[in-house]
């Protein structure tokens, strides 16, 4: 698996790619995994979270260990979901939840998760699984991290998104 993250600790800009601090974690013995999503921790940076993934016999969740640069994987209680989308990290206070909300939008892959200052998640842009298909970007899945709900954004400004996705060697990077 390919890995990285970048340091928003150190300074950087966008205008010089060499000096950006991306952190390079790819032969740290992590897991291989697809289709997959990752976010920090909530207020405790050092800890990355991995969920989901294709293929389903890899455990549910990860974690990463960014000061130790070391791999865990996670036990689940209960059981695990069969099908890993729309999985998220849905507490910011180093807790886990899966959701059991109602509502769900239209499963999607490779898309863009993005957490609003609010807390909230948006997900931008994405394909079918049977990949014949766009999703609509007109109409975003919007999941509320609190009230554990979801509903749509409707765009009806022009609104210009510039989301990047390459596969290469059935590794997904995004821009």
């Amino acid at each position: 698996m390919n890995c990285f993250y970048l340091d928003l600790s150190e300074p950087f800009t966008t205008t010089n790619n060499t000096l950006t601090p991306w952190v390079d974690f790819t032969y740290t013995s992590g897991p291989w995994k697809s289709q997959a999503t990752a976010c920090n921790s909530g207020k405790n940076i050092i800890i990355i979270f991995i969920f989901g993934s294709y293929p389903l016999f890899q455990p549910s969740v990860n974690q990463f260990n960014t000061s130790k640069q070391q791999w865990t994987n996670i036990t689940s209680i209960g059981s695990v979901p069969v099908y890993r989308d729309y999985i998220s990290y849905a507490e910011f206070n180093n807790g886990l939840s899966l959701s059991n909300a109602t509502n769900l939008p239209l499963s999607q892959v490779s898309y863009c998760a993005i957490t609003l200052p609010n807390e909230n998640i948006l997900y931008i842009d994405g394909i079918s699984p049977n990949l014949l298909s766009y999703m609509p970007i007109n109409n975003l899945p919007l999941y509320n991290t609190k009230s554990d709900t979801w509903t749509n954004m409707m765009c009806d400004k022009y609104v210009l998104f510039l989301f990047i996705s390459i596969i290469k060697d059935l590794n997904l990077i995004s821009y």
